[in-house]
């Protein structure tokens, strides 16, 4: 049997640390991380700007927002276990306190 102090222990303590990096994660999501920008060398640009296309594929911004998805369905997921074992705990205890 395992010790249920420690269980708990361990499962707020990876619920916190989960809710602390989702938050910043959830915060920067939408941004391309910080770059040194390149030298530029001449006066006239090769092609046209465009930021929000350059946002939209950034590579390390989609990683990030699919980590935050899937951090997001984490959590629901678990909280969905943990409602399905209480569940079962409360049908599988009505033989010794009744309803």
């Amino acid at each position: 049997m395992s010790d249920l102090r420690a269980l708990v222990t361990d499962h707020g303590d990876a619920v916190l640390q989960c809710t602390d990096a989702l938050r910043s994660a959830r915060r920067l999501q939408w941004e391309t991380p910080h770059r040194p920008m390149p030298q530029v060398t001449s006066h006239r640009p090769a092609d046209v700007s465009d930021p929000t296309a350059r946002i939209a594929i950034d590579s390390d911004r989609l990683q990030l927002r699919t980590s935050v998805t899937h951090a997001e369905g984490a959590l629901a997921k678990a909280t969905a276990s943990l409602r399905l074992a209480r569940a079962e705990l409360d049908a599988a205890l009505v033989p010794y306190l009744g309803p």
